[in-house]
């Protein structure tokens, strides 16, 4: 089973090749990811076995607790929350919340959510500390975790993986520095490209994934990554693209000077042999300047409309919330308020400042906003403040600590106005 784009070879010998991507097939929704698939298929097994389309009571509390690893893996290959991919996340926050998996309790534990978790939440702190198994040591301990029915392993194993995200960070911000320079530098021939392909002997395949979508979301071009094994003469690599760049047709176009690739528009990997490095950088930045224009390279950012941050209320917010789950494919609406202040000072937030809030004041209405990895602007966005109003783009949302619910502003943008 897989949900990749299919290759130009097509499918792989096999007795069945379950794929919502081929073309000869006439179910609706193609989009699936590989967790989803693995539901659909458990479910058609339970109708299977039986005997009807109304399962069993116990295949029904088996599958109820499959929605939780059926939303884990859709949130985390970051596919479109969309269609069925938005029910099966919807359901299976439920199930994360309270199934009846050990693995997934302690997850929640060391992560230390209440209540029932948000996309987000799965995104940014439980599906970082599964992959952090994989990415630094053994991946099975993340399918320990999963699979035992022993709270006490699974509170070992749970607090294992915490430690191996928190070595993972450290490891990705290394590799991010060293990336970060290295696209500046691309970015200085004439003319800049408009993609990358980075690359080094020290960086960790597990980890380069991660830094490709920090330097597509920093950069706005699409990004090849490659660990680089001089020994063994090969690249290992990661990529991750931008909106209207299809990740996999491009590896495709460039194929010639891979060993093997795969993936979807989004995300894919590859290898190759390291003496076609340069030819393959040369190829792929080829069919990115045959696709993208000087316009698709500059970020943008759809705000849905400008309102008074007095109309921001926190019934407002659980109007919003209506449109849960969001993610890719169904982004959270972004607003924008003008003429705002800053009351108070700019703070940076986080042991290593990486964050930032400051308290959005307009007539007479303050509201707190955050900026999550916006730590870098802080010094541009004091000087705003103290020069006077700016417009500012956000999505609103209801944050709950220590029994208190107040309105907080997640900041996505702000400039002089």
């Amino acid at each position: 089973m897989d949900h990749h784009h299919i290759p130009e070879a097509g499918l792989p010998p096999a007795v069945a090749v379950v794929n919502p991507q081929r073309e000869d097939h006439a179910y609706p929704f193609r989009e699936l990811c590989g967790a989803g698939l693995a539901f659909k298929l458990a479910w058609a097994l339970a109708q299977a076995f039986s005997h009807a389309q109304r399962v069993t009571p116990a295949f029904r509390a088996f599958l109820l607790d499959a929605l939780g690893f059926a939303a884990l893996g859709t949130v985390c290959d970051v596919v479109p929350l969309r269609g069925e991919n938005r029910i099966l996340v919807a359901q299976g926050l439920k199930a994360v919340a309270h199934g009846r998996a050990p693995g997934l309790a302690a997850l929640v534990g060391v992560c230390q959510l209440r209540g029932e978790p948000t996309v987000t939440d799965i995104g940014f702190l439980l599906g970082p500390r599964l992959n952090a198994a994989g990415r630094c040591a053994r991946a099975a301990e993340a399918l320990e975790l999963l699979l035992t029915e022993d709270p006490a392993r699974a509170a070992e194993l749970a607090q294992r993986l915490d430690a191996l995200n928190a070595e993972r960070q450290s490891i990705e911000q290394k590799i991010l520095d060293e990336a970060r320079a290295q696209a500046a530098e691309r970015l200085k021939a004439a003319p800049p490209p408009s993609a990358f392909v980075l690359g080094s002997a020290g960086w960790h395949q597990g980890v380069i994934g991660i830094v490709a979508s920090r330097i597509v979301e920093e950069f706005h071009r699409p990004a090849v990554l490659l660990a680089l094994d001089e020994a063994a003469g090969t690249a290992r690599g990661s990529g991750r693209s931008i909106s209207g760049f299809h990740l996999a047709e491009a590896l495709a176009a460039a194929g010639a000077h891979l060993t093997t690739y795969g993936g979807h528009a989004a995300a894919a990997g590859l290898s190759a042999p390291a003496a076609n490095v340069e030819a393959f950088r040369a190829a792929f930045e080829a069919v990115a300047s045959a696709q993208l224009s000087p316009g698709d390279l500059q970020a943008s950012l759809h705000v849905e409309e400008f309102v008074p941050l007095n109309e921001v209320t926190g019934a407002f917010c659980r109007d919003l919330e209506r449109l849960d789950p969001c993610g890719m494919g169904n982004p959270r609406p972004v607003l924008a308020a003008q003429d705002v202040r800053v009351a108070g000072q700019v703070k940076p937030m986080g042991a290593d400042e990486r964050h930032l809030s400051f308290f959005a004041a307009q007539a007479g209405q303050a509201l707190r906003a955050v900026g999550f990895g916006m730590g870098e602007h802080f010094n541009k966005l004091c000087e705003l403040g103290q020069a006077g109003s700016f417009e500012i783009a956000f999505s609103p949302v209801l944050n709950h600590f220590r029994g208190q619910t107040n309105v907080e502003l997640h900041l996505r943008a702000f400039r002089a106005g």
